[in-house]
């Protein structure tokens, strides 16, 4: 198994900057997830650190959408003029 690592990292590529930058955000609060589960700290503060990496992967996958998101969105591609 891998352990939570990527066997192959070459079957994972991902070019559009958001999607890298919400990836490594999701990252991050996993992460931060797993060092509070090693130092035995309250399941909340780890629960709520994951809850954050689902919504940034959600926000990714337009599952879920950010203000910020909208706007980008309406900015940049002109939708609704």
């Amino acid at each position: 198994m891998g352990k939570g690592r990527i066997i192959h990292p070459e079957a994972g590529l991902v070019s559009n900057l958001r999607h890298i930058e919400k990836l490594k955000a999701a990252q991050k609060f996993i992460v931060q997830a797993r060092h509070l589960l090693d130092n035995t700290v309250s399941v909340e503060f780890i629960a709520q650190d994951l809850k954050d990496a689902v919504r940034v992967l959600d926000e990714m996958l337009g599952l879920e959408f950010s203000e910020d998101l909208l706007d980008r969105i309406f900015n940049e591609f002109c939708i609704g003029k």
